[in-house]
């Protein structure tokens, strides 16, 4: 996966803070929590994530483009771990794991 960022943006907290710790840390996947969906975004996907003034926009290597708005976004999560199932997507939301291989926002 690409990451995209323009610095001379100035975005909302959640997304900086984000994008800060995406930078400098190795991960393998982020997972965003909008509404009642989950979206997940792994490192290993050949694609894309843009992240622009008021939205991400993703493009994979087929062309398909996903967008989505940061004030539809409530969590965030950024993991160190091991590609999850897809049953553990909104497991990965709670605050049991303390070892520091998962960063919530």
């Amino acid at each position: 996966m690409r990451i995209k960022q323009n610095n001379r943006i100035k975005y909302p907290g959640m997304i900086q803070d984000f994008l800060d710790e995406l930078t400098k840390n190795e991960f393998t996947y982020f997972q965003l929590s909008c509404e009642n969906e989950v979206h997940s975004f792994y490192n290993e996907n050949d694609s894309t994530v843009e992240f622009n003034e008021d939205y991400l926009k993703e493009t994979d290597d087929e062309g398909e483009i996903f967008f989505l708005y940061y004030s539809k976004i409530s969590s965030i999560v950024l993991s160190k771990n091991a590609k999850k199932e897809e049953d553990d997507e909104l497991d990965s939301f709670n605050d049991d794991d303390w070892t520091g291989n998962r960063i919530q926002f």
